[in-house]
């Protein structure tokens, strides 16, 4: 059996992203996007991701199943040098993968 793996992001994974946003999207109503997926193309997707690479403020994971995509977690904290500490995320698993331990 295939292990699920939880790896930081990188531009190779951008295809990939794309194409799983367009299956969630269709998955729930809970996006800002639907089954048309992320509006991005697939170099703006890996400029995207690249621009995270040295990023103190967000990061960009993924959760693979053998080659596929099933999961995408991000984090970003508060600019402000005070409140720093603070952030939002967000976490999207395939619906066939609920249930497996990929969000955790």
């Amino acid at each position: 059996m295939k292990e699920i793996k939880v790896v930081k992001a990188v531009p190779e994974d951008a295809e990939k992203i794309l194409a799983y946003s367009k299956i969630i999207g269709g998955e729930t109503d809970n996006l800002t996007y639907g089954p048309e997926g992320i509006s991005a193309t697939v170099e703006q997707e890996k400029e995207f991701i690249s621009s995270l690479v040295d990023s103190k403020r967000r990061i960009l994971f993924v959760a693979k199943y053998g080659d596929e995509v099933v999961g995408v977690a991000d984090f970003s904290s508060v600019e402000h040098p005070r409140t720093g500490h603070r952030g939002s995320m967000g976490i999207s698993v395939r619906k066939d993968m609920w249930g497996k331990g990929v969000g955790s």
